[in-house]
């Protein structure tokens, strides 16, 4: 048949799909529980270990995941950041942090602490990782997590690396508009998100992209939507109902707004905790991108150069949202953060001599 009609055996053929990826030579990865902070909920983190220890204390690049804050978890990051961070000999930590609902930001800044501490106290005697040489990163919601490890953290970390990031202009109308003049009625399904009904049926962690429970992700996928359409997601990020209400009828006055943020809340607000003691960030974000504007990183790298913090911002013409994880678009503008990183590395306590090493 193939030699009479080879049409059709191209048809019929079809060829064994390729072996799965094997990992990085000279790579490990571990895993552990750093918080559970509610019945069930276990926030781990992902540790992307080099096998051989150079005898000095590693850098380290804390990365935070996307989902608009509503879905996602650890196994969703930068694969060229990793294989780049790994291969210098430094470690790469994928973390997951709880999301919006029935949690707050508030919580994340409890994970972003409780995390903080593990890495001192637990993962950098272990793996003989630096105490100074840290640095954070982030894909879009999880860039604003690293905006508020950045603000929050003591001692900072040394850098950011964002990647079509939030949190550069939070108290903006894409947060807190109403996209649609006739709303109609909360579908059905997600009213026990959006009324305070199921909480403690919600007490989730981390939800994989592709995880077991498809129908939560489903729901958590159409509640994002639903939040972005009503211009809910300052209201869900404070836990202040109706605070997006107020935010509306001050058009648009960014003065009026920030007033209206109560001191309590303005710990969730990375542009109102900008000062000079911020890291200088490297920043990359879509010219083309609609779900995260490009608006954001414009203010913040304008925030942070008004406070004398250096920031770098690399615009990729053309490219959306979802496109800044291809690995062509890591390739070709955003690998300069290796070497960035290696410019900002310092020695820890009674290691100067090796840093002749570590920046080789």
């Amino acid at each position: 048949m193939a030699t009479c009609f080879p049409h059709l055996s191209r048809l019929f053929y079809r060829p064994k799909p390729p072996p799965a990826p094997s990992p990085p030579q000279g790579l490990r990865v571990e895993t552990y529980t750093y918080s559970t902070p509610a019945p069930g909920v276990e926030l781990k983190v992902d540790c992307h270990l080099p096998l051989n220890d150079p005898g000095w204390p590693r850098p380290a690049v804390l990365y935070f995941h996307g989902g608009n804050l509503f879905f996602g978890d650890r196994s969703f990051y930068l694969r060229g950041l990793c294989e780049d961070c790994t291969s210098k000999g430094w470690i790469f930590l994928a973390y997951d942090y709880r999301k919006l609902v029935p949690f707050t930001g508030h919580d994340i800044i409890k994970d972003l602490n409780t995390l903080f501490s593990h890495y001192h106290t637990v993962l950098a005697p272990k793996h003989n990782l630096s105490a100074t040489n840290v640095f954070v990163a982030g894909y879009s919601s999880g860039g604003y997590v690293a905006q508020l490890a950045a603000a929050h953290w003591e001692p900072k970390p040394l850098g950011m690396f964002l990647v079509a990031s939030q949190g550069g202009k939070m108290l903006s109308q894409k947060y807190y508009a109403e996209k649609e003049e006739e709303l109609g009625p909360i579908p059905e399904i997600l009213k026990g998100y959006l009324d305070g009904g199921g909480k403690e049926m919600r007490k989730v962690g981390s939800l994989l992209q592709h995880g077991n429970d498809l129908q939560e992700f489903d729901n958590r996928l159409a509640l994002s939507v639903e939040v972005h359409k009503r211009g809910l997601q300052l209201d869900l990020l404070t836990g202040i109902p109706d605070l997006s209400g107020k935010l509306r009828a001050v058009e648009n006055n960014q003065e009026e707004l920030e007033k209206l943020i109560p001191d309590e809340a303005k710990c969730l607000f990375p542009e109102l905790l900008i000062d000079e003691t911020f890291p200088p960030a490297f920043i990359v974000h879509g010219d083309k991108d609609t779900t995260v504007l490009l608006e954001e990183s414009k203010s913040l790298v304008e925030n942070l150069e008004k406070r004398q913090v250096m920031a770098k911002l690399v615009t990729v013409e053309g490219a959306a949202h979802q496109t800044m994880l291809f690995d062509a678009v890591y390739k070709d503008y955003m690998m300069e953060v290796i070497p960035w990183i290696q410019e900002r590395c310092v020695a820890d306590e009674g290691e100067e001599d090796e840093m002749e090493d570590l920046i080789m």
